[in-house]
């Protein structure tokens, strides 16, 4: 009988755990608290992308344990790009460049089965930790832009892509939703500028200038191959930065985050 005793942790995070199955399968265990579907949401959402041949592990089943829902993938050695880039800053333009191809390819496929992002954003927004003006603020806002079909993953950042073998490999795709893709650009650049490290205040000097270089080089290249235009980018980084604030953010990731939305906004 399998149980959590006699299973390996390989990995862990805010929402999950996950587990060596063999060396050809993991199981990713949600914690407890999560909506009953949580996990056959992402397996849906993961089969959808592996079936269009987006660079993902292969999702496999669902299995949970106890109290708590999972879902087994194919195992996807590597570190993750976050972690890899921690110890090899020097190749951060040209791992961006890869990630803005993968992202920009992401953003090539019509999504149309999957939950319209926009609605997503705006229940988000409806429970951010900011005053009711701004919240309504980007709500008048929102109701304007344009909505669109393309697969958005919805959280895409460097710890969310294993740097396997067979190249950049995305992990993680619960939040995917339809809709625009720069609106999902905006989630990405946001995540990698708000993020934190603990270390002392000159690993934190290096992280942030790791982070303005990698998000400079993943911006030029990807919209030198979407040919989307990036003045719109501007337009969507409030917005999402106001939807960010419903998620339990630590201090100075909050504080950075906030001023991204009033900056944008008031």
């Amino acid at each position: 009988m399998l149980t959590l005793k006699r299973l390996k942790k390989i990995a862990s995070g805010n929402t999950a755990e996950v587990f060596a199955l063999s060396n050809k399968q993991v199981l990713k265990l949600y914690f407890d608290g999560y909506p009953p579907d949580e996990a056959e949401n992402e397996f849906n959402k993961a089969k959808f992308a592996y079936l269009l041949g987006i660079p993902t592990p292969k999702p496999i089943d669902l299995l949970g344990l106890g109290t708590r829902q999972g879902l087994v993938f194919e195992r996807c050695e590597g570190p993750s790009l976050a972690a890899y880039l921690q110890q090899h800053p020097k190749e951060a333009p040209h791992l961006a460049c890869e990630f803005a191809s993968l992202h920009a390819t992401i953003h090539q496929y019509d999504a149309s089965p999957l939950p319209l992002s926009q609605q997503r954003l705006s229940d988000k927004i409806n429970r951010a930790n900011v005053d009711h003006g701004l919240r309504q603020q980007a709500l008048v806002k929102l109701e304007t832009y344009p909505q669109e079909n393309m697969l958005c993953h919805g959280d895409l950042h460097p710890a969310n892509v294993i740097l396997s073998d067979q190249g950049l490999m995305v992990i993680d795709w619960v939040d995917a939703t339809q809709g625009p893709a720069l609106a999902d650009v905006a989630r990405t650049e946001l995540l990698i500028a708000t993020s934190l490290i603990t270390a002392d205040s000159f690993e934190q000097q290096a992280y942030v200038e790791l982070k303005q270089q990698f998000v400079a080089a993943y911006k030029r290249h990807y919209f030198q191959l979407s040919k989307r235009d990036e003045l719109q980018l501007a337009l969507w980084l409030p917005l999402v930065a106001i939807g960010r604030l419903s998620e339990k953010l630590a201090g100075s990731s909050f504080e950075q985050t906030l001023a991204i939305a009033q900056q944008g906004l008031i």
